[in-house]
């Protein structure tokens, strides 16, 4: 079996959709001998902010001296981004050698039909085992109490924002919701959280209390300060000739905050990651690393070096200038007022019009995502991407008529991204949205991103 034909086969096994529950993964994991046993591990609930959170994580983890693993999805151009160590993806011969061992060992297993998330995870998991990493930080594929991922028991539970998010599958209140990221938390094991809604942060308090697990909460236990942007470092020459000499490149602005924490401060922490909820995520990743303290020694100047080294590509990733183009794989409401709040307070101070792209999944709530962002647009410009979940540029054409009447539906990422540029001035903004699957489109054009790129 080829890397190929082992993708194939893995999606493939999505004809048995979103099946949630830990029986499968439970026998996968005895096939496997029990992989999630064998490392330490960090396990991030959520609705937005997971996989940023994660990374982050990671990065300072790998910055103290550790091996590190970590589980995200979905991934943005190759499915070997899903799972990685000490930051490197895993290799395609190993995603062949295990597909086709862990297939072959559930051929003739009747009871057993994994879906493609179950499957993945126990790759994941069985590879982080034969890697002998030293811990693994674990995003939560959808919900926590029945997902694949939670069988593992973490040193600590991570809950980030909590918002609307699969209501098909998680209920359709945010209190449903939350029970179901609750379903992470476990007897005794620490929870660190941002700070949500009252009544979810009840909810919250209540089940960690009846499993007897500390919690912490953002805001209330640490908190951050001073928040601003760093200065951009001067350029030696100007790249667009309507600029002086040395002038900012957006590209390279990174945030700075300062941090009090459950028992530590630390000042002028920077991140290259923009967006004051990504200053939100931060600080669940240093509270995090100070929760485990006692398991593991973390140094300041180690918590400064994995945040100011952390990448996370797909989220107010700037990928071109003049005009500036941004990539952010927002896909609900919440995430879509985080990016409005981004895009008003850091991008659109400084330049023209808004030329907004958007993709989205069908099942996704469109309108409430469009709500948000359609009004601070100039030109919204609907579009599809090579998924069988994508909704129509005429669905979509559809729902941003109610908020902008400059909609334009075009077929295709790339051709509405040649639009956009084609209609756009140096000075203006062009962002894509709606769904990390369009970022990865965007991402795997290769020759026509790079003619975006400066």
């Amino acid at each position: 079996m080829g890397y190929k034909e082992a993708v194939d086969y893995l999606y493939s096994l999505q004809k048995y959709g979103i099946k949630l529950g830990l029986d499968n993964t439970l026998s996968l994991m005895g096939i496997l001998w029990n992989p999630h046993r064998r490392f330490k591990s960090i396990h991030i609930a959520g609705t937005n902010g997971k996989g940023s959170t994660a990374v982050m994580i990671a990065s300072i983890l790998k910055g103290s001296g550790m091996k590190v693993g970590l589980y995200t999805s979905p991934h943005l151009v190759s499915f070997t981004e899903r799972i990685r160590v000490n930051g490197m993806p895993i290799e395609e011969e190993r995603v062949s050698e295990m597909t086709l061992n862990l297939e072959s060992q559930i051929s003739n297993i009747k009871c057993i039909t994994p879906t493609f998330f179950e499957f993945t995870t126990a790759i994941a998991f069985k590879y982080f085992a034969e890697e002998d990493v030293d811990i693994a930080v674990i995003e939560v594929g959808m919900g926590g109490r029945l997902d694949a991922t939670n069988v593992i028991t973490p040193l600590v539970s991570v809950i980030t924002n909590i918002g609307y998010d699969h209501q098909e599958f998680l209920g359709v209140t945010l209190p449903e919701i939350a029970i179901e990221k609750a379903g992470t938390i476990k007897e005794g094991i620490p929870v660190v959280m941002a700070d949500n809604l009252p009544e979810v942060r009840q909810l919250i308090e209540d089940k960690c209390k009846d499993m007897g697990s500390k919690l912490y909460i953002s805001g209330r236990d640490f908190r951050t300060e001073g928040s601003r942007l760093q200065a951009p470092r001067p350029r030696s020459a100007p790249q667009d000739p309507t600029e002086k000499q040395g002038g900012p490149d957006s590209r390279l602005q990174t945030q700075v905050f300062d941090y009090y924490g459950i028992k530590k401060i630390y000042q002028g922490l920077e991140i290259p990651l923009l967006g004051a909820h990504q200053i939100t995520n931060a600080s669940l990743a240093v509270a995090t690393t100070e929760v485990i303290g006692n398991e593991i020694k973390i140094e300041e100047k180690m918590v400064r070096k994995g945040l100011k080294e952390a990448r996370w590509d797909g989220r107010l990733e700037i990928i071109s200038r003049n005009p500036t183009v941004i990539l952010d794989g927002a896909h609900n409401e919440g995430a879509a007022r985080s990016l409005k709040k981004s895009l008003e307070e850091i991008f659109l101070p400084g330049h023209g019009r808004l030329f907004l792209i958007v993709g989205m999944m069908k099942d996704k709530d469109v309108r409430g995502f469009l709500r948000v962002l359609a009004p601070i647009a100039s030109e919204v410009i609907v579009t599809t991407v090579d998924y069988e979940r994508a909704a129509s540029p005429e669905s979509l054409a559809v729902e941003a008529e109610a908020f902008n009447p400059n909609v334009m539906a075009i077929k295709g990422v790339n051709e509405a991204i040649e639009y956009a540029m084609g209609k756009a001035g140096s000075r203006d903004l062009i962002c894509i949205t709606g769904s990390l699957y369009t970022v990865g489109e965007v991402k795997g054009f290769g020759m026509d991103v790079e003619r975006l790129r400066v």
